[in-house]
This record gives C-alpha cells, sequence and structure tokens, in this order.
C-alpha cells in the first residue's frame, strides 16, 4: 500500500471478523454513501465497498482491492451512469473501469466493467443485443449461476435479457434467479434499460420509485453532457 492503492488487506488491528462487525463511520456514509440513500444511511454496501471506505478512511487511497482473488460484483451494479455520459466506446469502457478502482481494483472486475460498459454502449448506439449476450439465449435455466461473483452475475444478467422480450420479464427472470438477486436484477436492469426505454419500463414500477424525479434528471444530465462534449 502506497497511500493511493488498497490490495484488500486491512491491517492487523483491523481484522476481516472486526471489519464485518464493525460500522463505517457516519460522516463517511453522509458524505460518500447516504446522501445518495433514501434512508440517509448507508447499509448493504457490500464487504468490498465497506473495505474501501475504511481504507480510504485510513490512508486516503481511491484505488482499493486489488488482490487478484476479489471477484464481486459491486462495481458493475452502478455502472450505467458512466456510459450515458460517454462520448465514444473507448471513454465509455475507459470510465467504467475508473469508477470500479475506487472498490474493486482486481482484474476479473476491471474486466467486467469494462465488458458490461461495451454491451451498454453497444444497445444505446445500434438498438439491439449484442450477439455475445444474444447466444446466452440457448443456456438452461439450471446453468445459470447467480452469484455475487462478478462473471456470474453478467451472465446471468445477460441470459435474463436474451431469454425475455421485455423490461420487466427481463428483471423477474433475474430476481427470480436468487441468491444474489439484486445486484443480478441491477445489472439486468441495466441492459435491459438500454435496451428497452424508460418508456417500456411498467408505470406502476416507476410509480413506486423513490427519487424518481431526481434519479431522471440525473440520468438527463449525464446524457446532456454527452452532447455538450460531442
Amino acid at each position: 500500500m502506497d497511500g493511493r492503492h488498497f490490495d484488500g488487506a486491512l491491517p492487523r488491528r483491523f481484522s476481516y471478523r472486526q471489519q464485518r462487525r464493525s460500522r463505517t463511520s457516519p460522516s463517511a456514509c453522509e458524505l460518500r454513501f447516504g446522501v445518495n440513500s433514501v434512508t440517509g444511511e448507508c447499509f448493504d454496501i457490500g464487504g468490498a465497498t465497506r473495505a474501501a471506505l475504511r481504507a480510504f478512511e485510513l490512508y486516503g487511497t481511491v484505488e482499493n482491492n486489488e488482490a487478484e482473488h476479489l471477484q464481486a460484483n459491486g462495481s458493475i451494479m452502478r455502472l450505467s451512469p458512466v456510459v450515458l455520459c460517454a462520448t465514444s466506446r473507448d471513454q465509455a469502457c475507459a470510465l467504467a473501469l475508473a469508477q470500479g478502482r475506487t472498490t474493486h481494483a482486481a482484474p476479473v472486475p476491471q474486466k467486467c466493467c469494462e465488458l458490461l460498459a461495451g454491451f451498454l454502449w453497444d444497445i444505446v448506439e445500434t438498438g439491439v443485443l449484442p450477439q455475445s449476450v444474444k447466444a446466452k439465449d440457448d443456456r438452461a435455466r439450471s446453468d445459470v449461476v447467480s452469484t455475487g461473483h462478478a462473471p456470474a452475475t453478467i451472465d446471468a444478467a445477460c441470459w435474463s435479457v436474451a431469454t425475455t422480450t421485455d423490461f420487466k420479464s427481463a428483471v423477474l427472470a433475474a430476481a427470480n434467479l436468487g441468491d444474489d438477486a439484486d445486484t443480478v436484477g441491477a445489472v439486468t436492469g441495466q441492459l435491459a434499460g438500454a435496451l428497452y426505454g424508460l418508456s417500456r419500463i411498467p408505470p406502476d414500477w416507476l410509480e413506486k420509485l423513490a427519487w424518481l424525479d431526481d434519479i431522471q434528471r440525473r440520468g438527463e444530465d449525464l446524457w446532456r453532457l454527452r452532447g455538450l462534449a460531442a
């Protein structure tokens, strides 16, 4: 660790067991996560993200969890905003990698960030699924694994979109896989959202969404950046 990078190993006084029992400080939650939570508090943020916040507080590191064995999916579930504002496919992938390194800098999650950003860019630009995503439709449900492993999450999300024909069915297919359903559902929602657009998300789902107006405004602002930079 050089003051910028954190490989996922906290010092001895912050053992993994102690870390799991501890809570990230209120100031960190408020400044980094709480303001983007409908409860005003961070919750269920994942072990890698919690460790990254702790490392940032202790050492000021901005690239965290670089150890090769760390392959969690947290950095892909939040990825679509960087694609919205990108002005090229290369930039979309570069921004996806940069946002991912803050909490999931290991090689496997980084590769997954690049892969998903490419998928999202291609879908937005062409309006169709990439062939490599379509190819997932021949997979049997029993072969799809819905875990917190980043490659498995992308695989499950691609399967959910490839085997359905609308936004609602895709997200429900992902959720019904069980296991790490929230993150797999989030990645599926990004792919399906890029493919079908806002108008094809069920209105009753949107009506129940917290901060709907704010989320739409942020999305429009990000999309406007793409146009301004073009």
